[in-house]
Formats: C-alpha cells, sequence, structure tokens
C-alpha cells in the first residue's frame, strides 16, 4: 500500500507539472512573437487546456501499460487527477509552473485522504483535482492575509513608537525650559545677598578723632573691670547714728584754719 499510495503521488505530480509547464511555455511562445510586430512569423494558435493534458495522460498511460506495472490502476487515477489539475487557467496559476506542482501535491493528499471513503466515486478524479485548487486558493489569501495583518501591526508599533518618542521629547523639551527659567530667574527679596563694605574715603582729621575715640574706647574699658570688681562702699551719714563712725574724725569749722593762720602771722 505505502508503494501504491508514492506511487500515486509521483503520478499526480508528474502529470501536473507535464501538461501545465506545456501550456505554460507554449502560452509565453505565443506572446513573445506577437510581442514583436516586425518578425514575419505566424504566432501558432493556443492550446486547448483541456487537450494538452489528455495527451500527456494517454502517453503516461501507454508507458505504465508496456512496463506490467503491478500498481498500474493506482498509477492510471493519479495520471486523471494531475490532467484535471493541468487544466487550470494560467491566468489563476499565475504562468508558474511551481504553481502547477504545489497544487498537483495538494490534491494528491487530498486523493490519498479521500479514497478510504469514496469507494466508487465516478467523479472522484475531478473533484480532488478541484480540492487542490481550492485548499491552494485558499492558503494563498490566508497568506496575504496574515502578511497583511502582521504589516499593519508592524505599522501601528512603529506609529506607537514614534508618538511616545514625540511625547519623550516634548517632556524633555519641558524640562529644559523650567531649568532654564529658574537659572534666569532673579533671586526673591528675602534672600539677601552681602556685599563686602566699601572703603569709605576719611580726611585727615577724621581719621585723627576715630583713633582718638579708639584710644578713649581701650583706656575706659580697664576702668570698667575695675570698678565692677571693686564695687562702691556705702554712703554712712553721722545723723543716721549718734555713734562715731571710723573716718569721721573731730568736727572743725571751716573758720578754724583761717584763725590759725592769722595767729601764725
Amino acid at each position: 500500500e505505502a508503494e501504491l499510495a508514492i506511487g500515486y503521488v509521483l503520478s499526480v505530480f508528474w502529470l501536473g507539472i507535464a501538461a501545465g509547464g506545456t501550456r505554460i511555455l507554449h502560452n509565453n511562445y505565443v506572446q513573445r512573437i506577437n510581442s514583436e510586430p516586425s518578425s514575419d512569423k505566424q504566432p501558432p494558435a493556443p492550446l486547448n487546456n483541456v487537450l494538452v493534458p489528455v495527451l500527456w495522460s494517454l502517453f503516461s498511460m501507454l508507458v505504465v501499460n508496456a512496463a506490467q506495472y503491478k500498481h498500474a490502476p493506482g498509477l492510471y487515477n493519479g495520471f486523471a487527477v494531475g490532467s484535471y489539475v493541468a487544466m487550470a487557467s494560467l491566468q489563476k496559476m499565475d504562468n508558474s509552473i511551481s504553481r502547477f506542482a504545489l497544487v498537483s501535491l495538494i490534491a494528491a493528499g487530498w486523493g490519498l485522504t479521500l479514497t478510504p471513503f469514496f469507494v466508487g466515486f465516478a467523479g472522484k478524479s475531478g473533484f480532488t483535482s478541484m480540492l487542490g485548487h481550492v485548499t491552494h486558493t485558499a492558503l494563498l489569501k490566508s497568506i496575504s492575509r496574515f502578511k497583511l495583518i502582521r504589516r499593519k501591526r508592524r505599522e501601528e508599533l512603529r506609529r506607537q513608537l514614534e508618538q511616545l518618542q514625540l511625547e519623550f521629547q516634548e517632556q524633555r523639551r519641558a524640562l529644559q525650559s523650567h531649568s532654564n527659567e529658574d537659572d534666569e530667574a532673579p533671586p526673591s527679596s528675602h534672600q539677601h545677598k552681602h556685599k563686602p563694605k566699601k572703603d569709605t574715603f576719611y580726611t585727615k582729621q577724621q581719621r585723627r578723632q576715630q583713633q582718638r575715640l579708639k584710644h578713649l574706647h581701650v583706656d575706659e574699658s580697664p576702668k570698667e573691670e575695675v570698678d565692677a570688681q571693686n564695687p562702691p562702699p556705702q554712703l554712712h551719714h553721722r545723723a543716721w547714728s549718734a555713734l562715731p563712725v571710723e573716718g569721721d574724725g573731730e568736727w572743725t569749722h571751716s573758720l578754724e584754719p583761717q584763725q590759725s593762720m592769722d595767729s601764725v602771722v
């Protein structure tokens, strides 16, 4: 069964490439001749999209039949699916042999999947080739949509990144402007700067007066210190007490010294 499955896949792949490639090469040749108006060659008639796959399918069957291969019926089914694949429109296949090869492999996969279920199904070959084309088209659309979504996400992320960069630059500029304003702002009234006093100009007489005041201040300062250390004596009057006090002495009249002086004379 493995050999039969491999032969089936190879037969579908072979006929899809051979018939589809023949159609593409003939179509390119016709277009090249039509694009050269100066050439004297007459462009050949376009090939029928059914004729070429059928011819390749018949040729392949003859070769397999001549080889008397034991799994020939499985290969015949593969040739039928491949011929249906090669009958597709060249405009849908974009004139690409790789597209025919990819669709042939997908159709072969569908054929192996449906074989156990579709037993005796008359239109199995055409239906399998149709599933190959539909799956190929769906895959292409899914891939293109995925690429589109991915590109949109990238653009959105790039837009968000640019917006964040702009916001960061604006915040940076605002911080720089605030710092510049703080540097250029005048000092407040409560912040007094101590400026050094300028040397005033004094006349000779004013300097002498300042020196005298300094000397007087120096002379008075030690006297104040002595007075602070020695407090003044308490005053004592004779009238406050009848008892004699030291230092009172004998009372004499103010004229007595003068009389004594006259007597001497």
